[in-house]
């Protein structure tokens, strides 16, 4: 995950943050990388919505 620190402190929602600072987040969080393939679900509509993501690559 720390490999990722660089492309988190560019978004947004972390902007301002230090990476140790980050890593320590994403560790409270339980925080995963996962990498999805084009058509792949990720969620289907009318499912609840626990978690939350941060697209890194590719398109919305």
């Amino acid at each position: 995950m720390n490999e990722l620190i660089e492309d988190l402190k560019q978004t947004n929602l972390l902007s301002g943050i230090e990476p140790q600072e980050i890593d320590g987040l994403l560790h409270c969080l339980c925080a995963r990388y996962v990498r999805y393939v084009k058509d792949d679900t990720i969620i289907e509509e009318g499912n609840k919505v626990y978690d939350f993501g941060i697209m890194l690559s590719g398109r919305g």
